[in-house]
């Protein structure tokens, strides 16, 4: 364990070691979390803007239901044609 010190401005300094270690760069952002009596950081990925929706819990419930349902084998497999002609059906019936 590595101890490091608290500035008047109550700032630390992450000892490169542990930098390396994680792959935290300068700029990355961190969570903070506070556990009892333990600090926790955590770093954050970005997301763009325009991405954000398929992290939603509602997009990645849907991911990992069908995760499911393809290992138990509920899943069709179709040449190229077959699965075009299944849009075109799916696209004229949703009209």
């Amino acid at each position: 364990m590595k101890a490091i010190t608290v500035s008047s401005e109550g700032q630390i300094a992450i000892p490169k070691e542990i930098r390396e270690r994680l792959g935290i760069k300068t700029g990355d952002h961190l969570n903070i979390h506070v556990i009892e009596d333990k600090i926790i950081l955590k770093p954050v990925g970005y997301v763009p803007k325009s991405q954000e929706w398929f992290w939603s819990e509602e997009v990645q419930d849907i991911i990992k239901a069908t995760e499911v349902d393809f290992k138990e084998g509920k899943s069709i497999t179709y040449n190229i044609d077959d699965f075009l002609k299944e849009l075109d059906v799916r696209d004229s019936s949703s009209s």
